[in-house]
């Protein structure tokens, strides 16, 4: 297994990357953690030492601040439902399930409900919850730290595989080089923070 581990400070490039390098190679199989106090992270190292297959484990070390306690027993594509709600989805991946909870509060304030998925495998992805959500018909939306074309892409290519319906937002970081620096800071200036995620949840309830 390899183990990514992002930090506080960071250029963005290097671990995405990685993580592109790793999504496209045969057979090798892909988890990433939401953060916290380590559950998780042991969980998957624990299955991970089971395999026969390649696995890359990509784990980061901050946006623990909001989250509740890791309580889910780990397996690959079964994503972990981390707060409920009714009116719309929001799949989250790695770190930014922290962004997650903070939109859903803020949403809460507004009075809206709104559920967080932590997609902690990415390949393989979690079918059945891409198909309830495609059912369920209420506005579904993709957060990743990262480019498009990494879950979101794989994401969209299994709505098409199976005829599913796409999702209503994806809030991800530009496809162009990230400058190293604060994540936080980063984080601000591409858009990926609880204000715009809130934001863009409630333009895609509203249509």
């Amino acid at each position: 297994a390899q183990i990514v581990v992002n930090g506080d400070t960071v250029s963005a490039n290097n671990s995405r990357a990685c993580f592109m390098v790793v999504s496209g190679a045969p057979g090798v199989l892909l988890v990433e953690g939401r953060g916290g106090e380590g559950d998780e992270l042991a969980a998957m190292i624990a299955w991970a030492a089971r395999q026969q297959s390649p696995v890359a484990i990509r784990y980061g070390k901050g946006g623990d601040a909001a989250q509740p306690a890791y309580t889910a027993s780990f397996a690959p594509g079964q994503w972990e439902t981390v707060a409920p709600g009714q009116n719309a989805a929001l799949i989250a991946c790695a770190t930014m399930t922290d962004v997650a909870l903070r939109a859903r509060e803020a949403l809460a304030a507004r009075g809206v409900s709104l559920r967080v998925i932590h997609a902690s495998s990415v390949k393989p992805l979690d079918e059945a919850c891409l198909r309830g959500l495609s059912d369920a018909g209420t506005p579904w939306l993709l957060l990743e730290e990262g480019p498009a074309s990494g879950l979101c892409g794989a994401v969209l290519e299994c709505c098409q595989r199976l005829r599913l319906r796409r999702p209503d937002g994806m809030i991800t970081l530009p496809d162009a080089f990230i400058p190293h620096g604060a994540r936080a800071a980063l984080l601000a200036r591409y858009g990926l923070t609880a204000e715009n995620v809130a934001d863009q949840i409630e333009r895609a309830i509203a249509k």
